[in-house]
């Protein structure tokens, strides 16, 4: 149980920067892999500039979710400094809110897509990552996977925010 425990915690600490660094590692591989085949043997792929262009928007994304953790997100918040304790918290916890609610619109809207993507593929009508050769369904996953992410850390820095009152 204690074993379970403290893995749980660490990716709780540490699932994203993994992910970001595992996905930063590999677009960086990638990247370097096609400028060698194309500048010293002069033999281009397309594949790999193909899978690192989605495995940068899956990284894009992921970190998103990161920033949602570490509270690091773009936000105006020239009113909110001026306003009492009491009300920066109810400001803070409505654009939680509002995140959460995009992120769920966002996750459904993107699965309904990918359910059509995967529904035409059977018609032989689907877009697909034309080198990969891959369903566009996979490069949509990447909205879900973020968007569920961030929902859990936008409830995830509310609890934390709000857990002693």
């Amino acid at each position: 149980m204690q074993v379970l425990s403290k893995t749980l915690k660490y990716l709780d600490e540490k699932f994203e920067y993994i992910l970001v660094a595992l996905l930063l590692s590999s677009f960086t591989f990638l990247i370097f892999y096609e400028v060698c085949m194309r500048y010293l043997f002069h033999s281009p792929t397309d594949w790999a500039e193909e899978l690192s262009r989605y495995v940068f928007v899956y990284m894009s994304y992921i970190a998103a979710a990161l920033a949602v953790k570490r509270n690091q997100h773009i936000k105006v918040d020239i009113i909110r400094q001026y306003l009492p304790p009491q009300w920066q918290k109810a400001v803070d916890l409505f654009g939680h809110c509002c995140m959460i609610a995009l992120s769920m619109v966002i996750t459904v809207t993107t699965l309904q897509i990918m359910k059509m993507q995967w529904e035409m593929e059977q018609l032989a009508q689907a877009w697909t990552l034309i080198e990969l050769n891959f369903n566009m369904a996979f490069a949509y996953a990447a909205l879900p996977v973020s968007c569920v992410l961030i929902i859990i850390r936008s409830i995830q820095m509310m609890y934390i925010r709000y857990k002693d009152q």
